[in-house]
C-alpha cells in the first residue's frame, strides 16, 4: 500500500473513531470538514477584458474574507467557523467547525490592481481581475561597442 493511502486510510479512522464530545481547539467531528485545514476549490476562467477567479467558501461571508494584493501576488484568506447545535426534549449537542485558508495566485505583470473587484454572494467569492493592457511591441536594436 502506497504512502498516501496509508495517510488517507488513518485520517478516515481516527475520524471514524473519534470522540464525539472531545472539546479539543480545532477538533471536528464531522468527516466532511477536514480537522487540520479548510482549502477552498477555485476556478480561473478567462474573458475578454478580465480573469475571473471563483472560490468556493461555503457558510462564510464578505467579512470572513481577505483580499491582498503585494508584489504581484493576491492572496485570499479567510477563517471558516461553523457551529451547529440540536437540541431535543433530553438532549442537547453542538458541534463546532474552524479552519482557515490562504490561497494565493501569481498576477499577470501590468495588472491595474486598482481596477480588482470582488463579490462573495451564496457561498461563492468571485474576484474579477482586468487584463494588463497591451503595449505595442516594440523592436528595438542595441548597438554593440567594440
Amino acid at each position: 500500500m502506497h504512502q498516501r493511502h496509508r495517510r488517507i486510510m488513518r485520517r478516515m479512522m481516527e475520524e471514524f473513531f473519534a470522540d464525539p464530545f472531545d472539546d479539543r481547539p480545532g477538533h471536528c467531528p464531522s468527516p466532511f470538514i477536514s480537522r487540520r485545514h479548510f482549502s477552498p476549490e477555485c476556478d480561473l476562467k478567462e474573458k475578454a477584458g478580465s480573469y475571473e477567479l471563483t472560490l468556493e467558501v461555503p457558510g462564510m461571508s464578505g467579512g470572513d474574507l481577505k483580499i491582498t494584493v503585494s508584489r504581484g501576488v493576491l492572496t485570499v484568506s479567510g477563517e471558516k467557523k461553523e457551529v451547529r447545535e440540536t437540541e431535543t426534549a433530553d438532549c442537547r449537542t453542538g458541534e463546532r467547525c474552524y479552519g482557515a485558508f490562504r490561497r494565493s495566485f501569481s498576477l499577470p505583470g501590468g495588472t491595474d490592481i486598482d481596477g480588482i473587484r470582488a463579490k462573495c454572494k451564496d457561498g461563492v467569492l468571485t474576484v474579477i481581475i482586468p487584463k494588463p493592457a497591451k503595449s505595442p511591441e516594440e523592436v528595438k536594436t542595441i548597438p554593440v561597442e567594440s
